[in-house]
């Protein structure tokens, strides 16, 4: 397969919202960010493409390191409601990796208060310990 380069900002606008771009350019794209790492900017090409197989992938990556925003973009072009136990997944792995606003709103959303409530304290105590 070809190497693309990837585009600046201004021409990955275009390449989404101006131009009529194939989807299987957009696919290709798609897969160029994420070799290199980017996966919002992957999550808009596959979006746009509307390509399943790789908003998915995102999808577990976004769980697996509790990105709950790049999460949301995924659902969202994927037009699909998560179940709760997906969200409280998520929050396990933010809280594992220090992301706690992530994991007290996948918490939230999971409808785990008793698991949000505890982030909250870890949060405040985190804040007291920065203030002193």
């Amino acid at each position: 397969m070809k190497s693309i380069s990837l585009p600046d900002y201004q021409e990955k606008q275009k390449i989404l919202y101006i131009d009529a771009t194939p989807e299987d350019a957009l696919i290709a794209y798609g897969d160029a960010y994420l070799a290199e790492g980017h996966i919002p900017d992957a999550a808009e090409c596959y979006g746009r493409a509307r390509h399943t197989p790789g908003l998915n992938k995102l999808r577990s990556l976004a769980v697996a390191m509790g990105d709950a925003m790049t999460y949301q973009q995924v659902l969202k072009a994927l037009n699909e409601t998560p179940p709760a136990e997906e969200w409280k997944t998520l929050g396990e792995a933010a809280l594992a990796t220090g992301k706690h606003a992530f994991a007290l709103y996948a918490f939230q959303r999971s409808g785990h208060d008793d698991l949000a409530e505890k982030v909250k304290q870890v949060m405040l105590e985190t804040s007291r310990k920065v203030g002193t």
